[in-house]
């Protein structure tokens, strides 16, 4: 069997190891546009010094299946693999209502009185017996999030915090609007209170958060650790991996630019630094998301109607001192944009690791130096950090900005997979962001790959 892989992030190479199970006769060529692998996860060195940053924030957790997190896993030598014991490895925090919140992520209603009356509110509306239900990220936020925590707190602080993080308004916005900043529940109660509750009623536990990550039960655990290298972080899977596929003899031609596919043909035309070059395959896998093939086949994506993106930045800093959060990331829900930062100390286990990337989101004002110089401002105040000093040594803004979470746009996408998929032969399979089976985070991408070869190939053997 012949086989073309398009993109070499994670799912691409994913692709190849489980067709190699499945196939070990299988001849593969993987496909990328970038001179390196691993899309978002390849990171980057910066400055005059070549320090290692991840493009944002990147720590991978186990799936739960042994192929998969074993292959990963092994990407990298053993004494540079770091496996977080549960619930370390990916412990959060928050900025909100003026205060940084160290271990967890979800909005923080105590301790502040103007929110006293809205926290009732949600205790009463939990009390009143209301159903769970599993999140419907395409549905309409706004009757998602009232169901889910009643008026008050929907009307008073998420909603209008939400349509600012994403400048639209919030009855344009889905519910996956609330999975990207990590706000699917809220804090009302001290530590023994939610335990003692939530121990008998899945409700609560699922609308009210822990207020302590870290100290969550062990019964309400899923048990999956993260990971991580010591040595250039998610870039370090990603090169080990490709190495591994090298291995096995999966041909890798990178800063290559597909050109054509011929799908009735089963070829394709690529061009990268030797010229233009024709190869045919019996299966063909698209490892890029559902825009990027879109695009490839042929398809005009003008003719779809999709909100703009936000613009999506990420600045690389090198701090005097380590920032003062055990904490491996954090969200700034107070920022008039929504932006994220990654505590490197916390990921790598050194005291003395001086590194902080800040992803920030939406239009901002002024030179990337300027924009940088008020995050540390602002991260100072907060007492994440002992002074306002650091040095910017990479800013990147990502092409493909940010895409926002509206019905419209998600709507679009349903009706681009559509228009893909309508006349697709069976030898051609999808992978990636918002190529079915609800794949957009890192693991659901890989695991819808996964899951899905095994029939893909059954059905061309």
């Amino acid at each position: 069997m012949k086989a073309t892989i398009v993109g070499g992030g994670i799912g691409g190479l994913v692709a190849a190891r489980r067709l190699l199970d499945l196939r070990p006769d299988a001849s593969i060529t993987m496909i990328e546009r970038d001179t390196k692998v691993g899309g978002l996860l390849a990171g980057g060195h910066y400055g005059p010094e070549s320090v290692y940053f991840d493009t944002g924030t990147h720590i991978s957790q186990e799936t739960g299946v042994e192929g998969v997190d074993q292959f990963l896993q092994s990407c990298v030598p053993a004494e540079d693999l770091i496996v977080y014991t549960p619930p370390h490895g990916d412990v959060s925090g928050a900025v909100f209502a003026g205060v940084f919140q160290a271990n967890s992520h979800f909005p923080d209603l105590r301790g502040h009185k103007a929110l006293d009356a809205i926290s009732a509110a949600v205790r009463s509306h939990i009390d009143a017996g209301i159903t769970t239900q599993p999140m419907q990220r395409t549905s309409a936020l706004a009757d998602q999030v009232r169901f889910r925590f009643g008026a008050d707190y929907s009307d008073k602080v998420l909603l209008p915090r939400l349509a600012e993080i994403y400048g639209v308004a919030a009855d344009e916005l889905c519910a996956f609007a609330l999975e990207l900043p990590g706000v699917t529940r809220v804090i009302i109660d001290e530590l023994d209170a939610w335990v003692l509750r939530a121990a008998g009623d899945e409700v609560y536990r699922a609308v009210i958060g822990i207020p302590d990550q870290t100290r969550l039960p062990a019964t309400f655990r899923h048990g999956r650790r993260s990971y991580y290298s010591r040595r250039n972080g998610s870039s370090s899977f990603m090169l080990g991996a490709a190495e591994n596929l090298r291995a096995d003899d999966v041909s890798f031609r990178l800063g290559a630019r597909i050109e054509k596919i011929d799908i009735d043909a089963n070829s394709l035309i690529f061009s990268d630094s030797s010229g233009s070059v024709e190869i045919d395959h019996d299966v063909l896998i698209l490892a890029t998301g559902i825009m990027p093939a879109a695009a490839m086949l042929g398809l005009d994506l003008r003719s779809f109607a999709f909100d703009r993106p936000l613009k999506h930045q990420v600045f690389h800093m090198v701090l005097p001192e380590a920032a003062k959060t055990e904490c491996y990331y954090a969200y700034n829900l107070d920022h008039a944009g929504w932006y994220r930062f990654t505590n490197y100390p916390a990921f790598s286990g050194d005291n003395a690791d001086r590194r902080l990337t800040v992803e920030v989101l939406g239009e901002h004002a002024g030179e990337p130096e300027g924009i940088a110089a008020e995050i540390l401002a602002d991260l100072f105040a907060k007492g994440l950090l002992n002074s306002v000093e650091g040095v910017m040594v990479g800013h990147a803004v990502l092409p493909s900005g940010f895409p926002r979470p509206t019905t419209k746009n998600f709507a679009s996408l349903a009706a681009v997979r559509a228009a893909v998929t309508e006349n697709l032969p069976s030898n051609v399979m999808l992978g990636g962001v918002a190529t079915g089976r609800d794949a957009f985070f890192q693991n659901e991408v890989v695991m819808a790959i996964y899951n899905g070869l095994p029939e893909f190939l059954d059905q061309n053997s």
